[in-house]
C-alpha cells in the first residue's frame, strides 16, 4: 500500500513538474512604443521600442512595420532621395545616428539606432531605438497619430497598438490612474484561459436563487 502512495505521489509531483515548465516557457512578451522622431531630411522615423521577455525561453524579433490607425500599411509617396531597401514603414537594416530634423530645426539624441533581427533571452529585457523608412515629412504622420506596430517573432506575428505623442494610455490601480507603458501579449491557452475558467465557474448561492 505505501509503495503504491509513493508512486502516486512520485507520478503527481512528475507531471506537476512538467507542467510548470510548460507554464513558464509560454509565450509571454511586453511591448512599449515611444518617443517617436521624424527625420525629414534623412526619410526616416526613430521610435524607442523596448521589450520584456517573461518566458523561460528567448524570442527573437524578425521585423517591425508601422501601421496607420487601420493597422493597414501606410501608402508610398514617391522619393528617389534614400533607398533603404525595405518596405515602406519597415525598419531598416542600417544602424543611423537619432537625430530630429525638421526645416532648421535639429537634435540630436547621442544615440545610434539597431537593427533587426535581435533576440531577447528568457526573463530579460530590450530596449533601444529603431529606425524606420519613411518618405519626405510623412514620417510625422505616426508621431501625431494613433497607429500599430506589426511585430514578427519567431512565435507568431503581434499587431501592436500605440498612443502618438502628448497621449497616455492610464488604467485604475488601487484607486489611481496609472500609466500604461507596456502592452502584454501571451500565447493562445493564456488568452483562452480566463475564458475556460469564466464558463465553468460555480455559481454562488444567491445567484442560484
Amino acid at each position: 500500500m505505501l509503495a503504491i502512495v509513493i508512486s502516486i505521489i512520485s507520478i503527481s509531483l512528475s507531471i506537476a513538474t512538467f507542467c510548470i515548465k510548460i507554464f513558464n516557457r509560454r509565450f509571454n512578451l511586453g511591448i512599449s512604443v515611444k518617443n517617436l522622431i521624424a527625420n525629414d531630411e534623412k526619410e526616416l522615423l526613430f521610435s524607442k521600442i523596448s521589450f520584456i521577455n517573461n518566458s523561460d525561453k528567448p524570442i527573437t524579433i524578425i521585423s517591425m512595420t508601422f501601421l496607420n490607425n487601420k493597422s493597414e500599411k501606410y501608402r508610398l509617396l514617391h522619393s528617389d532621395k534614400h533607398d533603404y531597401e525595405c518596405e515602406y514603414g519597415s525598419s531598416i537594416s542600417i544602424s543611423d545616428s537619432v537625430e530630429f530634423k525638421f526645416n532648421r530645426t535639429y537634435k540630436d539624441y547621442s544615440e545610434k539606432s539597431y537593427t533587426l533581427p535581435i533576440t531577447i533571452q528568457s526573463q530579460s529585457s530590450f530596449s533601444g531605438y529603431f529606425a524606420f523608412n519613411f518618405t519626405h515629412q510623412s514620417s510625422y504622420s505616426p508621431v501625431y497619430n494613433e497607429g500599430y506596430v506589426e511585430v514578427e517573432t519567431t512565435d507568431k506575428t503581434i499587431i501592436h497598438k500605440y498612443t502618438p505623442k502628448n497621449h497616455t494610455v492610464s488604467e485604475l490601480v488601487n484607486g489611481k490612474m496609472k500609466a500604461i507603458d507596456f502592452r502584454w501579449y501571451q500565447g493562445p491557452i493564456m488568452t483562452k484561459l480566463p475564458k475556460y475558467l469564466k464558463s465553468f465557474r460555480i455559481p454562488l448561492i444567491n445567484e442560484r436563487q
